[in-house]
């Protein structure tokens, strides 16, 4: 397995972290993924302890992105949307060749 694989978080933190991140809001990003919001937060909190990095401050049953939450949220944002891109180029692929 190559290194930089190693050193990825778990992949199923992501989602939820980035939905969290662009809808600043657990509840939110909660209902928008399926999930409760306690599943949201445990995913969060996992993917902070594997980082070793803050990504949200929590406040009075409100949360905020800290500077490094940003920032990573705008990498996850561009990963997962490059991913989808390249699904979608993939599919229309297929479909030229099916037809």
């Amino acid at each position: 397995m190559d290194n930089f694989i190693k050193s990825l978080p778990p992949l199923a933190t992501l989602r939820p972290f980035e939905a969290a991140a662009r809808l600043e809001s657990f509840s939110r990003a909660a209902d928008e993924l399926h999930l409760t919001q306690a599943a949201i937060s445990r995913q969060i909190r996992a993917l902070e302890e594997d980082l070793g990095v803050m990504l949200f401050e929590r406040r009075n049953r409100s949360v905020f992105l800290t500077r490094e939450g940003r920032e990573f949220g705008r990498t996850v944002s561009q990963a997962l949307e490059s991913i989808a891109t390249g699904l979608r180029r993939c599919v229309a692929t297929r479909m030229k060749s099916a037809s």
